[in-house]
């Protein structure tokens, strides 16, 4: 039997079968964000997760968007068919209403670091399934008294790539 190694900031924390369930994958990962573990290793290579200063505010936005090809024909008519086998893609809506300017630096930072291409792991507070995002979109807003507002959009992410 094959066993992949999963270590969590830098340190291995079990040895698991080779299919392993999204419970187990989702309860290790949890254990990382209580730990401030900041990446995940999965054969050999790490998988950041994104672990903000706080949780996002009240509000997060949840969407799906298919990919769907169409075929048209004469007269009106056309076929629909999904485009691939991920063609239904999740993205979370984050907003953050009062960050202090360090806490909005560790989340920019976070973010530029990926450059809107690397993947990351992030638990949304309602998260059933692990899933893997990327983020090439946020804005800030300066708000009085030195506070910071920010919005993010990750867009679930199916590269093989880590």
């Amino acid at each position: 039997m094959s066993f992949n190694n999963f270590i969590l900031g830098g340190a291995p924390i079990a040895s698991m079968p080779l299919s392993f369930t999204v419970a187990e994958t989702y309860s290790q990962i949890l254990e990382a964000s209580r730990n401030q573990a900041t990446s995940w290793w999965v054969n050999n290579r790490p998988l950041d997760i994104f672990i903000p200063p706080i949780d996002p505010s009240i509000g997060l936005q949840r969407k799906r968007e298919f990919k769907i090809l169409e075929a048209s024909f004469g007269d009106g008519y056309s076929q629909l068919s999904a485009s691939g086998t991920n063609y239904i893609r999740e993205i979370l809506e984050l907003s953050w209403d009062v960050l202090t300017s360090s806490q909005s630096q560790v989340i920019t930072n976070f973010l530029e670091s990926k450059g809107g291409i690397k993947t990351f792991v992030y638990l949304s507070p309602d998260a059933l399934d692990v899933m893997k995002f990327t983020c090439s979109d946020w804005t800030e807003t300066y708000n009085r008294a030195g506070y910071i507002s920010l919005k993010a959009t990750f867009r679930q992410s199916f590269n093989l790539s880590f």
